[in-house]
């Protein structure tokens, strides 16, 4: 992350992060009812902002992770035409 960016995950998915990086967890901007509707399709109620607040010229870093057993492999999109999906 580059000072004052923002990365948006699910609550509980993050693993380790860097000094540097401030990690606010709320129900979101539409509140408890957007909370709500996380919840009944499946997702956590809750979302974690991470934001990174060091000086400029640094980055922080944030790993995320699954909670279910999974392998994390390194794809070039260039073999992928640039997405996938």
């Amino acid at each position: 992350l580059s000072p004052g960016q923002v990365l948006r995950a699910e609550s509980g998915a993050m693993l380790f992060m860097t000094q540097g990086v401030k990690m606010e967890t709320t129900l979101g901007a539409d509140g408890v009812s957007a909370g709500f509707k996380r919840m009944l399709t499946g997702q956590n109620m809750f979302i974690s902002d991470y934001t990174y607040e060091g000086p400029e010229g640094t980055a922080g870093t944030v790993g995320l992770g699954t909670d279910f057993p999974s392998k994390i492999i390194r794809l070039d999109l260039e073999e992928y035409g640039g997405k996938i999906v």
